[in-house]
């Protein structure tokens, strides 16, 4: 069972570490991002199977509770026109390192939610960690890890 730990910290280290940012619009930030991503990512392949539905429902409703079937379908539809980039971009100026692993951790992790990796969820996986400003050999290193978890292979 997926909880919200594949995103935030190890206890004790921050998730933010901008100076005059508030918590609160981090977190507001973060949560739509984990909505965004998912939306992003599940739909990358054009289809959405029952695995990746239940997981896009546990990993978004640990942020946002009460969050269901019909969110996860509005979020997929609004996908494309969703302020992704700039929200990511924000969130990369603002969290801490474990902050944006944890973030791409749980992007790769929706990737691999049906046991395969297909090429367009990867790139929609890699966007999300370019945007955050993380390294192109740090992102490779954390979805390799990702889909080493269910016994598949990199595309």
């Amino acid at each position: 069972m997926l909880t919200d730990t594949a995103v935030r910290p190890p206890a004790g280290r921050q998730m933010h570490d901008q100076p005059g940012t508030s918590g609160d619009q981090v977190a507001q930030q973060l949560a739509a991002a984990i909505r965004e991503i998912v939306a992003l990512v599940v739909g990358a392949d054009n289809r959405v199977t029952p695995e990746e539905r239940r997981f896009a429902l546990e990993i978004v409703g640990a942020f946002a509770p009460g969050y269901g079937q019909d969110d996860l379908r509005g979020d997929l539809t609004r996908s494309a026109a969703a302020p992704l980039d700039e929200r990511l971009q924000y969130l990369g100026a603002c969290l801490s390192a474990a902050g944006k692993e944890g973030l791409l951790r749980a992007a790769a992790r929706v990737m691999t939610a049906d046991g395969a990796v297909d090429p367009r969820e990867r790139l929609a996986v890699e966007a999300v960690g370019d945007a955050l400003g993380l390294a192109t050999q740090q992102v490779a290193v954390l979805i390799d890890v990702a889909v080493d978890e269910i016994g598949g292979s990199a595309q």
